[in-house]
């Protein structure tokens, strides 16, 4: 069986690079996020001398950290809403 990524319709069309469109933009956040991980588990080690940061209970970071993921799905609904 042949794949085709063409729809049948103008809205199936539509509703296929909404998906990847979304999908590359999650492939985006992951590897950015996997990758900040990585950087700060391998060299910032507490062999090499590093200690940790005491933002603990900072407002503005937990304002941003609940932003972010905010904005991502708002622009996700508008995306699809248009759809």
């Amino acid at each position: 069986m042949k794949y085709d990524r063409k729809g049948v319709s103008d809205i199936n069309l539509e509703v296929f690079n909404l998906h990847t469109h979304i999908f590359w933009l999650g492939v985006l956040a992951g590897i950015v996020i996997f990758s900040l991980m990585a950087e700060a588990i391998i060299f910032h080690r507490k062999s090499f001398g590093y200690k940790a940061a005491t933002f603990h209970e900072n407002i503005d970071i937990e304002i941003i950290w609940i932003l972010i993921p905010f904005l991502i799905l708002l622009s996700m609904n508008i995306l699809s809403t248009r759809v």
